[in-house]
């Protein structure tokens, strides 16, 4: 088994693909930083009959994936919900008594992030509905809890914006 990582970079990815290619590797299991940007390096992989197994996101405008390997978001993000319920212990709190929380969700055009952000909703929404659950900068939207891009640095300064201005 060889391993590369493309550091979130797909034309370094594509090139470890075409690596892979010209050394007739058995099978090639990508999880991909873009699903749009491998198609030309994945292309090579069907013509040169080597399968692709695409794991945790699509991989588009290529034939040449065998197969895709993914989990169940949403039902991550109901459990997300649910150990965050129970460890809060928000069924047990005094009347008026409430815990805060901030949502910072994966970028909005991320399938992935959608269905584990739906999932999350699903279990906590009952408890934002009923103030036992306050996210005091009203990001609680898919939209507003987003991160463009899903960088860090867009997640370290969103919360110190945050602190700073709800949390002092």
């Amino acid at each position: 088994v060889i391993t590369e990582f493309a550091d979130d970079d797909a034309k370094k990815q594509a090139a470890q693909i075409e690596e892979f290619v010209k050394s007739q590797a058995d099978c090639i299991v990508i999880a991909p930083v873009s699903s749009n940007e491998l198609a030309d390096a994945l292309d090579q992989a069907g013509e040169a009959r080597i399968p692709v197994i695409a794991y945790d996101s699509l991989l588009m405008n290529t034939d040449a994936v065998s197969f895709y390997l993914s989990f169940d978001y949403k039902g991550a993000g109901i459990l997300i919900g649910q150990t965050m319920i129970k460890k809060a212990g928000l069924d047990h709190l005094a009347d008026g008594e409430y815990k805060t929380i901030e949502f910072f969700m994966g970028d909005s055009g991320n399938r992935n992030a959608r269905l584990l952000y739906k999932g999350l909703m699903e279990a906590l929404k009952p408890y934002l509905d009923e103030g036992t659950l306050v996210c005091k900068s009203g990001r609680t939207s898919m939209k507003s809890a987003a991160i463009a891009g899903e960088t860090k640095e867009k997640a370290k300064k969103r919360c110190a914006d945050i602190l700073a201005e709800y949390y002092n």
